[in-house]
């Protein structure tokens, strides 16, 4: 299986049909589990494992990761383990949520942009960083008003662009 984008599995043990899942230049094997696959971010890509366990393979390195781990595999292939990712926002898009703790409007406004199909045009530099647990299901006018309450950033919508000012 190849995934491109965010997927989370569940995946039952089975040795004589080992599960393998390939995102860029990455390959998971999965020993029987529950992973999450992040592979928006161009330059890292995540795999936040939360019970059993994987192998994770690139280049010519590879990694276990152990419950709660995340294998991170960086544009020029080097493969590193963060010991202590957030787990809750790693798993917030399939509970439903947005969830951001210190993101970046940039980074904010990819993942908006990725699930209401928008593009995003930016007036200003944005600087600030920004916390947020926001309901995915919400039109997108009324998740903007919420992040204007910041008084930090302020939108407009035009059809399917939104531009991003300064307060």
């Amino acid at each position: 299986m190849e995934v491109n984008g965010q997927a989370y599995f569940e995946v039952a043990k089975n040795p004589a049909q080992p599960f393998k899942v390939k995102s860029g230049r990455q390959v998971i094997e999965v020993l029987g589990t529950h992973f999450n696959i992040n592979t928006y971010n161009r330059e890292m890509v995540r795999t936040t494992l939360l019970e059993g366990s994987v192998k994770v393979q690139a280049d010519k390195s590879a990694i276990v990761i152990q419950p709660g781990q995340q294998a991170v595999l960086s544009a020029e292939l080097r493969l590193s383990t963060n010991a202590s990712p957030d787990l809750d926002e790693v798993m917030a898009w399939k509970n439903g949520r947005f969830q951001f703790n210190g993101n970046t409007m940039e980074e904010i406004m990819d993942e908006i942009a990725r699930w209401y199909d928008i593009k995003v045009v930016y007036k200003d530099k944005i600087n600030e960083t920004f916390v947020a647990d926001i309901n995915r299901n919400l039109p997108i006018s009324k998740l903007l008003s919420l992040l204007e309450m910041t008084h930090q950033i302020k939108f407009v919508i035009d059809g399917d662009q939104v531009t991003v000012t300064k307060w």
